[in-house]
């Protein structure tokens, strides 16, 4: 997902509204679009679907992810660690990870 691709706000509900039983009825528009709520006709809340949360969510750790990675390797000196001394660091030999089961990827 990248931040062109976020739906516009084009619905708002006052929190007057939501207190009166709007709720539900707000919650069922933020199923397709994000819902801003109002207090005193200032933004100071967004519901939107769960599914495009976590969308959100994902991003952003996937956008901290990139940003760890670059400073790494910024500041990286070249050097590398063998897949045996990370074994012995780890305290993991060749037989734990013959022992290990199958594990699928997505």
């Amino acid at each position: 997902m990248s931040v062109s691709t976020l739906p516009r706000i084009n619905q708002t509900v006052s929190i007057s509204d939501l207190n009166r039983g709007k709720a539900t009825e707000t919650c069922l528009l933020a199923r397709k679009a994000p819902v801003v709520v109002l207090n005193r006709n200032k933004p100071t809340a967004v519901i939107l679907d769960i599914d495009q949360y976590n969308r959100i969510q994902e991003y952003l750790e996937d956008m901290d992810d990139a940003r760890m990675a670059e400073e790494r390797l910024d500041h990286w000196n070249g050097t590398t660690i063998n897949e045996h001394d990370v074994m012995r660091h780890a305290g993991i030999t060749e037989a734990d990870i013959a022992a290990a089961p199958e594990v699928e990827f997505e």
